[in-house]
């Protein structure tokens, strides 16, 4: 039994219901926080504005229609008109995925560039790669992997940051693996060109 309250624990906090009422096991208190994100599983949860984007002859193509729902696509809600829409964007390879991303306020929606670092300095970009999405943390990543082993590769983070009625996407952390070691081993423990050391500055 102890197995199955841990279980029922682990999904209280992947659902982000710990200390709610409606928990599973880490009952309390507070409201039930309604759900921010879902997923992306047929074209048909995309709104209709943005669906010829995906189908034959839009920038984000599929050859396969039914691939789209299988790629792992979703919907960040932050509130009830206002939307960040991830999806996966054209045929990917063999072990990497290309995401596009989209501001979806109403039915309007624009195509997002994130910020990112290279030897050259910043720059933004629209295509990101096998995205990944942490709800408690309000963390996005991406990870293109240099080969499928995924011992090299670019490895970037950005944090969700709203203030004040906005909200955009900061990088938050990148490492990049030149060298393809056949080790792996953990991404923290890839070389990091962001930030830099000793960053924030400290305030006079």
């Amino acid at each position: 039994l102890s197995g199955f309250a841990a279980a029922l624990l682990w999904f209280d906090e992947v659902q982000d219901r710990l200390g709610t009422k409606d928990a599973l096991e880490a009952k309390g208190g507070e409201d039930s926080r309604p759900a921010s994100v879902r997923d992306l599983l047929s074209l048909d949860d995309l709104p209709e504005a943005m669906r010829p984007l995906f189908k034959s002859e839009g920038e984000c193509e599929f050859f396969e229609p039914e691939r789209f729902g299988r790629a792992g696509g979703f919907v960040i809600r932050l509130d009830e008109s206002w939307s960040y829409v991830v999806a996966p964007c054209g045929e990917g390879g063999a072990y990497n995925q290309p995401f596009a991303l989209y501001s979806l306020i109403g039915e309007d929606f624009t195509s997002l560039e994130l910020p990112g670092i290279s030897e050259d300095g910043p720059f933004s970009g629209e295509e990101v790669w096998n995205v990944g999405w942490d709800q408690t943390t309000g963390m996005l990543d991406s990870f293109f992997k240099g080969r499928g082993l995924g011992d090299c590769g670019v490895y970037n983070k950005w944090h969700l940051r709203a203030v004040d009625g906005a909200a955009d996407f900061v990088l938050a952390e990148s490492r990049v693996m030149d060298e393809c070691d056949g080790e792996g081993g953990e991404l923290e423990d890839w070389p990091k060109i962001w930030p830099p050391a000793g960053w924030p500055p400290k305030a006079d």
